[in-house]
């Protein structure tokens, strides 16, 4: 069971891959090792598709049929650890958007998306058994920003946007305990983006948060678990200035309700079904609403 859960807990805890939909969605890929494994290889392939906006008084329009914003993406990720503690991670994703509005126009566009580079340490190992004392880890995630954004789309309806547009790193922290055949994490995180040139403008973006929780939990079949996660997304906005003009930062905010299965087949392999929902909790402010579905393969290496 805790092989299991560990495994999903790593899935769910990705808050950083995620994103509006004009970065094309979440990712489902998982980066942190937190199983006794050595390393671990993942392959996620997800669909995001918007269907929902919500100005900034956060008031939500849902869209029609005819007005479609989808992103289907295939994840690669690989962790390895360094030690008992220290361990290190990469990931990379093709995505291929398609968008089609309210005037007829449709368009579509494939490419890499942005490279992710990972740094995990336990800083709160479980070398003793204890009834209440959670296991911890800090990590930072750095997002290289090697994919066209919304700043410097070239196409009409912006389907070539398959990245951040910023360099930035992600700080966090994760807890997790096991109780049996429960399982429960909390983690947080901070994201930090450098400011960047596009054209005529610079564009400084202001600090992210995200807070979140998951409870897991054995099903009575044997080597299945299911895992039920929320996160809360808050987006201070940008800040643009250029020669004749200048704005000022839109501040976003949303929810993440995500329920996953695992199948745990042995202890080498293992496959995910996830679904995230960004319209289930609320308030929301100033985003798009999106639904995803992801399907995931990751071979582990154990100790």
């Amino acid at each position: 069971m805790v092989s299991s859960a560990l495994i999903l807990l790593s899935l769910l805890l990705t808050p950083s891959l995620r994103a509006a939909s004009c970065c094309g969605g979440g990712g489902g890929t998982s980066l942190l090792i937190v199983a006794d494994n050595e390393a671990q290889v993942s392959l996620f392939q997800s669909q995001n598709k918007v269907i929902g906006d919500t100005d900034r008084n956060g008031n939500s329009v849902f869209r029609n049929e005819n007005n479609q914003e989808i992103v289907d993406r295939s994840s690669l990720s690989l962790s390895k650890m360094w030690g008992p503690f220290w361990q290190t991670g990469a990931i990379v994703n093709w995505q291929n958007k398609t968008r089609k509005t309210l005037s007829g126009r449709s368009e579509s566009n494939r490419g890499l998306g942005d490279i992710g580079l990972f740094v995990g340490y336990e800083f709160l190992p479980e070398i003793t058994y204890s009834a209440w004392r959670p296991r911890g880890f800090v990590t930072m995630d750095i997002n290289l920003p090697t994919a066209t954004s919304i700043h410097d789309s070239q196409s009409e309806l912006a389907t070539d946007t398959r990245g951040s547009g910023f360099y930035s790193a992600s700080l966090g922290a994760t807890f997790f305990k096991s109780w049996g055949e429960y399982s429960y994490s909390l983690f947080g995180k901070s994201k930090f983006s450098l400011e960047s040139k596009f054209a005529n403008q610079t564009i400084s973006p202001g600090p992210e948060f995200s807070l979140g929780t998951t409870l897991s939990h054995d099903f009575f079949v044997k080597d299945i678990t299911w895992s039920l996660g929320l996160a809360h997304q808050y987006k201070t906005g940008k800040k643009s200035e250029g020669e004749n003009f200048s704005s000022n930062r839109q501040k976003e905010y949303f929810w993440d309700t995500t329920v996953s299965f695992i199948y745990n087949w042995n202890d080498d392999y293992s496959f995910t079904l996830s679904y995230l929902d960004q319209t289930i909790m609320g308030p929301t402010q100033n985003t798009t609403l999106s639904r995803e579905l992801a399907f995931g393969f990751t071979r582990n290496f154990p100790l």
